[in-house]
């Protein structure tokens, strides 16, 4: 969902779906589809006063069963004191950073993007 959907359930982190379910509604967006799919880095600021916390969690199910991964584990303060890492599998495709003190477009560390996405 976006901020501008007209089902305010969404964004305000009331719908209940499982990751198989969250990972269905993006396969049914493209039916036909039979590529890869990309490695996906979501940043959420916990401040956001638009979009709430569990959609990021809603947005790593739905990620991680596309890639058939699961939570692994959380990294406090990584890559810096007030950001928690979420971990899915090994954290090579499915990846969300919780940045405490991040409003609804936390600022993002350029390095640790790049270097997620094969970059540098």
């Amino acid at each position: 969902s976006t901020p501008m959907t007209s089902d305010r359930r969404c964004i305000n982190g009331q719908k209940r779906f499982s990751a198989q379910q969250w990972g269905n509604l993006a396969r049914q967006s493209y039916p036909g589809y039979k590529g890869k799919y990309p490695r996906m880095q979501i940043w959420h600021g916990a401040r956001d006063p638009i979009v709430v916390r569990k959609n990021l969690d809603d947005q790593l199910l739905q990620w991680g069963n596309i890639h058939g991964v699961s939570f692994s584990k959380n990294l406090t303060n990584n890559p810096q004191e007030g950001i928690t890492k979420v971990v899915y599998g090994d954290g090579t495709r499915v990846v969300g950073y919780n940045v405490l003190r991040g409003g609804h477009v936390p600022k993002i560390h350029t390095q640790t993007m790049l270097k997620f996405f094969g970059i540098m």
